[in-house]
């Protein structure tokens, strides 16, 4: 006869199950690599003047255009400039202003899509409706003509595609929220008598934050392209300011003189963040169930 009592090495499923959870949510190796990435870009906004070692508009005049060496480990740019002080420094313009493009797109894009989801109806027709047509004007283009107005820096830049950004945000977010509105906690919410705003921070936002938090990590890749794009054409961070998009600018001409350092160092720096960033996202996207 088989006992009731549970074998010595069997394990319940309940145990089981939670375990199985536990190692879904543990990070992979890819995403422990993308972790440790964006630590350490953390680290180089936050601490950057103390990792440079030297001034980034320092010039060496026995330096013009040197290669990577003991002294200058990443090399000069043409007027002697060291290129890892300036890389180090010019990563807190670029990431702190992507940052605050995604965190002020979110925010907006979030409560357009959690008022549409709720009242539904025509304002759900008209906020919809302004999300289509922010998605009709590039945000380059934007960050183009804000510039026109605000004029050279980062300020134009930034609100500028903090609106081209928000209808990204605004188009998943309402689509969750709206699947949210319908389900029965909601109603029993209410039938309780909470308030509208309270259903809505306190049940609804919570459920949709993994779409938000993934949805935020894809978009800062583009959004980092975008800023370099920007600085790039001049219209950004200006010289002798570091920016990584300036850099790339500055260097090119010194690409024809067999010189391409700044060029490849900058270079290098925005493909890893993005690489580092969207990985990330997708992987999480992957774990949590959102379809891309």
């Amino acid at each position: 006869m088989t006992s009731g009592l549970a074998q010595p090495n069997s394990v319940p499923v309940r145990a089981q199950g939670s375990r199985a959870r536990r190692r879904a949510l543990r990070p992979g190796w890819v995403e422990t690599i993308c972790l440790t990435v964006i630590l350490g870009l953390v680290v180089v906004v936050v601490f950057g003047p103390l990792l440079a070692p030297y001034s980034p508009n320092a010039i060496d005049a026995f330096a013009i255009s040197a290669p990577p060496s003991a002294t200058h480990l990443l090399g000069t740019d043409d007027v002697g400039r060291d290129l890892l002080s300036r890389l180090i420094i010019g990563a807190r313009p670029t990431l702190l202003g992507a940052t605050l493009i995604i965190a002020m797109s979110a925010t907006a894009g979030t409560i357009l899509a959690l008022i549409a989801a709720w009242f539904g109806g025509g304002v759900d027709w008209v906020v919809s409706r302004n999300l289509n047509l922010l998605f009709a004007f590039p945000g380059l283009l934007l960050a183009i003509l804000a510039t026109a107005v605000f004029g050279a820096g980062l300020t134009g830049p930034v609100i500028a595609l903090s609106l081209a950004y928000t209808p990204y945000f605004g188009r998943v977010v309402r689509s969750a929220a709206l699947r949210e509105r319908r389900m029965a906690y909601v109603d029993a919410a209410s039938v309780q008598g909470v308030s509208s705003t309270r259903i809505a921070l306190r049940h609804i936002l919570p459920n949709v934050g993994g779409l938000i938090v993934v949805q935020a990590s894809v978009n800062f890749g583009y959004v980092v392209i975008d800023l370099a794009a920007v600085s790039f054409l001049g219209l950004g961070v200006q010289p002798p300011t570091a920016d990584w998009g300036e850099m790339i600018s500055e260097g090119q001409q010194a690409i024809l003189s067999g010189t391409p350092y700044e060029v490849i160092w900058a270079g290098a720096a925005i493909l890893i963040t993005v690489l580092a960033v969207t990985v990330l996202g997708n992987r999480l996207a992957s774990r949590w169930g959102y379809e891309r």
